[in-house]
């Protein structure tokens, strides 16, 4: 199952371009090698300068503009804050990604942006999942919850949509860090048909 998920990954990788191919692979690789040992970042009362962009009340804030706004515009630009937060190495990246998703409780309506009409908020939406998907003590629990999803948004070939494709490459490492190390996600990727889709999209013509 691992080998198609890469093909996928490989296939997606080149219809968005030379620059972007090996980047979410080299993230990857380092949360594997490094985030076991990583301290979670301590949560000030009262934060001062660039702390604020991570504490959990400015998080909230940006779920809540997702969960409450009817705006694309909102959607997008919540999202691509909370996606930013969660980008890079470190301990804050993951303590965000802690907070979204145990202490927020985000995952509902972040679960909601996946099936949006717009593909802007769509990708952006997913590329945030992208994101939360290599904290590994946080993968049973984003399986639960939108795994599934993530299969159904799954295309059945590779489209000639620049957005699309890069939509479904992140489906396919989000899939990819949530089935590692866990028969249980994996079974989940398998009842959900998830398998057969990553199939049509590793064997579809380029």
């Amino acid at each position: 199952m691992t080998s198609l998920l890469e093909k996928a990954l490989n296939v997606a990788e080149e219809e968005v371009g030379e620059q972007r191919q090996g980047q979410w692979r080299q993230q990857v690789a380092w949360e594997w090698r490094n985030q076991q040992d990583l301290p979670l970042p301590e949560e000030k009362s009262n934060p001062h300068g660039i702390e604020k962009l991570w504490h959990s009340t400015l998080i909230r804030i940006y779920l809540s503009l997702i969960a409450k706004s009817t705006r694309n515009f909102t959607w997008e630009a919540s999202l691509g804050a909370l996606q930013n937060l969660t980008a890079g190495n470190g301990p804050m990246p993951f303590g965000v990604a802690q907070t979204i998703v145990q202490k927020a409780n985000g995952l509902p309506s972040i679960r909601n942006m996946l099936h949006v009409s717009n593909p802007s908020v769509r990708k952006t939406a997913v590329s945030l999942v992208r994101n939360l998907s290599r904290n590994a003590s946080l993968r049973n629990e984003i399986a639960r919850e939108v795994l599934s999803d993530l299969v159904a948004i799954l295309p059945d070939f590779v489209s000639h949509s620049d957005i699309a494709n890069e939509t479904t490459a992140s489906v396919c490492y989000a899939l990819y860090n949530l089935t590692q190390n866990s028969s249980q996600n994996a079974r989940l990727l398998l009842n959900s048909d998830g398998l057969s889709k990553v199939m049509n999209i590793s064997t579809s013509e380029r």
